[in-house]
């Protein structure tokens, strides 16, 4: 009948077949080459944070052979054939790779392992009015799982100005800002968003007026100050009984 065997090493064996029947004997020899089994070893991290760029290594070792590599990757079809390869996960969750390695004389062999992919915060913010004589106010409009703990870190110009979610401040210079927002949850992972922020002139109004009678002409001296960066336009509002606005340029 038919038989299994299993060498535990590579190399060139003779194998003899035996057969006897009715007294008669009978035999064959052949040789047989039995080829070096690869074992699969990897080496990646087991816990990444979405978003980080994670390294995995194939640390396969065939001494008398080459071989070729598959990764899956356990993130929809993703896959690569590269020994050594990078990934960033878009996606939190467990994932399932594997490292199938196969040999140049079709000698096989897998390793599957685990990756947790912890979430990470989806980082945006929202700006009002960027005016020099006003506040403006930072909306922080990060999406973030809500199983995790968080926390908001404001910058402006590199340096830390808040730890408030959102954020509110008025500008002495016009300039360019840097303003960046950084999300930190509980699990160590983090996302940040840097925008810069141009700060406009804004006209301080004033005016003076003297007192005057019905039916005379009323001058009106116009005292507001700007710093002279901007076209200002102004708009009149008499408070009449039907409103009368008078726009000057």
């Amino acid at each position: 009948g038919n038989i299994d065997h299993i060498y535990d090493k590579r190399g060139v064996y003779d194998v003899r077949l035996i057969g006897e029947k009715n007294g008669c004997i009978n035999s064959l020899e052949e040789k047989i080459r039995v080829f070096e089994q690869p074992e699969a070893k990897a080496e990646f991290l087991s816990e990444i944070c979405r978003g980080e760029e994670v390294q995995f290594n194939t640390k396969t070792i065939m001494q008398t052979s080459l071989f070729g590599v598959r990764w899956e990757f356990g993130e929809g079809s993703t896959y690569s054939t590269q020994k050594n390869t990078t990934l960033t996960y878009d996606s939190a969750g467990k994932k399932s790779v594997t490292l199938f390695v196969n040999s140049e004389f079709g000698c096989r062999d897998s390793l599957s392992r685990d990756v947790v992919v912890k979430p990470t915060p989806f980082v945006d913010f929202d700006i009002d009015r960027i005016c020099i004589h006003s506040k403006t106010n930072f909306k922080n409009t990060t999406v973030y799982d809500k199983s995790v703990l968080v926390q908001s870190s404001w910058y402006l110009n590199d340096e830390e100005v808040s730890n408030n979610w959102d954020w509110q401040t008025d500008w002495e210079v016009l300039k360019i800002n840097k303003v960046k927002l950084k999300v930190l949850n509980d699990q160590g992972c983090a996302d940040s968003l840097e925008r810069d922020i141009q700060v406009l002139d804004e006209a301080t109004p004033d005016f003076k007026v003297e007192p005057t009678c019905s039916g005379d002409s009323l001058l009106v001296e116009n005292l507001t100050k700007y710093d002279g960066l901007m076209d200002a336009q102004y708009v009149w509002n008499f408070n009449y009984t039907r409103g009368c606005y008078l726009l000057l340029a």
